[in-house]
């Protein structure tokens, strides 16, 4: 009997280090997992010149689809590493986002409406799980807009309100998991900025008009106050009377600025406008040039005819441009990768087809 004794309690103490031993070799790897998230050199910068603690929301919680699983653990994996490159604090939270409260008029209500935060419903074989694939962050007292965890892919392709999608798939993972990181530190990023810097859109010279420049303008306000500053009326006297005088206020103003576009012009600059733009680059500033070499336009095509002469867009620009090294090709550009045009069919259907001559951008994962 004390022999079986004696056997049982050397196999206990074995389970027991056993056991010990199996949990510091997972918390090591844990930890160098941690240490294997390979974080953006501008990422680290902005942790590290945190000066407050950091708070993250995350509505990712509660009965969740597999994949929405991976995609929360990945979350919280970033998060904590995270923590390693700066010595202010960075907590979250896994918010229950199934509470509701009741408002003045007795109504029950769920309080995330208030942030704009609504559930999606996703579907994985046989079963609905409801979720809500947001976070938001906390910073000085101030909150994030809600950033929306899913992919673009997906995303952008619903309104986000009680929609019902089908289980992510692996590409849908991992295009998630590889915006995690931009996506937070962009909102930690705008958190910390005290002062919008100012981005103008030049006109003066018959750019495009303010509802063609709607979507960029709208993705650049997050980061940047735009304005206008036309070159025709603003920091001028009288404008039938343009003097150097003039000129040398327009410069001084445009100094204002971080950043000045010129989106696609249609008339040519004269030498007084090239003097402004080109002190304004001498004394630090930056443009972006969207020129068009050539009247090449779908309007072209209004008459029925399949072809049109193809003419130069004379913007007189092209020995300004030189002094720069820079210099305005007069092709059309064609690329696989391009937009969609409707086009109307024999049964007087449209169809959405690919349209060559409408490149498109599209950016790699890399931030």
């Amino acid at each position: 009997m004390k022999k079986h004794k004696y056997i049982i309690l050397i196999i206990g103490t074995f389970l027991i280090v056993f056991s010990l031993i199996l949990y510091f070799n997972i918390k090591k790897n844990s930890n160098k997992d941690f240490r294997t998230i390979k974080l953006h050199e501008e990422t680290k910068k902005i942790l590290e010149s945190l000066d407050d603690k950091v708070y993250i929301n995350i509505y990712l919680n509660g009965n969740l689809s597999p994949q929405c699983i991976k995609l929360q653990d990945s979350l919280t994996l970033l998060l904590n590493n995270f923590k390693s490159y700066t010595n202010k604090e960075i907590d979250w939270s896994l918010v229950e986002t199934d509470e509701v409260e009741v408002n003045k008029n007795g109504q029950i209500y769920s309080p995330l409406k208030d942030s704009d935060i609504y559930p999606i419903f996703i579907k994985d074989q046989e079963k609905y799980f409801k979720i809500y694939p947001y976070a938001t962050v906390h910073y000085k007292e101030k909150m994030s807009l809600p950033i929306i965890l899913l992919p673009p892919s997906l995303s952008n392709s619903m309104g986000m309100r009680n929609d019902t999608i089908n289980e992510l798939s692996a590409n849908n993972l991992k295009e998630a998991v590889n915006d995690l990181e931009y996506k937070i530190i962009e909102s930690i990023y705008l958190l910390k900025q005290k002062k919008k810097k100012k981005i103008a859109f030049l006109q003066g010279n018959l750019e495009l008009d303010r509802v063609y420049t709607w979507d960029i303008r709208n993705t650049l306000k997050k980061y940047y106050d735009i304005e206008f500053f036309d070159l025709n009326t603003d920091g001028i006297h009288l404008a039938t009377n343009y003097t150097l005088k003039d000129a040398n206020n327009q410069i001084k103003q445009l100094a204002q600025y971080e950043v000045v576009i010129i989106a696609n012009p249609q008339e040519p600059y004269d030498n007084m406008e090239k003097l402004v733009i080109d002190q304004y680059i001498m004394n630090g500033g930056k443009i972006l040039f969207l020129l068009d070499g050539t009247s090449a336009h779908m309007d072209n095509f209004t008459d029925g005819s399949l072809s049109f002469i193809l003419n130069k867009n004379n913007l007189d620009l092209d020995t300004f441009l030189n002094n720069y090294g820079a210099q305005i090709n007069y092709d059309l550009i064609q690329d696989q990768t391009c937009t969609k045009i409707p086009l109307r069919m024999p049964n007087k259907k449209h169809v959405l087809v690919d349209w060559q001559y409408n490149p498109l951008l599209i950016s790699n994962q890399d931030h």
